[in-house]
């Protein structure tokens, strides 16, 4: 009987040994920032682990900053760390020349390895040069915009010589509008631009 009683006790203090130690299991998260238009790595890139304590009905969720750290000539840098059961975890990233994330990233399983690449876009920036080559009367009007571009806005008369520049996606096609009223007539004009990373792009319209 008392060899019985000494089994069933070892049995439980074996299994609250191996809980204990399961409880005690690190997260890991290697994470790889990557430029999205070249897939090449970005050194330097700062990587932030965020806790999110789960939402309820009756309330948002918060948001506590666990730690920052920034990728090395590889791009990548390990968080270890042991997670809250109860928390979700993600990554934001951040990077000069690039578009910050500004979405949740990555899916993070708590005590587990995780790896999880995180891609940037780099930022480019148009210049357009505006002029007027065919004056109509101080009526003339053109109005330069884009959702794509932070650039544009109304030019008025006849001796419109001028530009407007705005940072935008690089190494992608981006959309610029424009739209010329002259002797009250309206046209509208539309154009898509490759815009080099890193660099500026020139364009421009004459009307």
């Amino acid at each position: 009987m008392k060899k019985l009683i000494f089994c069933f006790f070892l049995l439980i203090f074996c299994f609250s040994f191996t809980s204990c130690k399961k409880d005690e299991k690190r997260t890991i998260v290697e994470v790889t920032a990557l430029d999205k238009t070249t897939n090449n790595v970005i050194p330097n890139a700062k990587i932030t682990l965020v806790a999110e304590t789960s939402s309820t009905f009756m309330g948002p969720s918060y948001y506590a900053v666990i730690e920052e750290k920034y990728t090395n000539i590889a791009g990548k840098f390990t968080f270890d760390f042991k997670a809250n059961k109860s928390y979700g975890y993600f990554l934001v990233a951040s990077a000069e020349h690039y578009y910050n994330t500004d979405e949740h990233t990555g899916n993070i399983e708590n005590s587990k390895m995780n790896y999880v690449a995180i891609p940037l876009q780099p930022e480019g920036f148009l210049k357009v040069f505006i002029k007027n080559t065919t004056p109509f009367d101080n009526a003339d009007k053109i109005y330069v915009g884009s959702y794509d571009i932070d650039l544009g806005g109304y030019y008025y008369g006849t001796a419109v010589d001028t530009f407007t520049i705005g940072r935008t996606w690089g190494n992608v096609n981006r959309n610029l509008n424009w739209q010329v009223t002259k002797n009250e007539m309206i046209n509208n004009y539309s154009t898509y631009i490759f815009v080099t990373a890193y660099d500026t792009t020139i364009y421009t319209i004459n009307y």
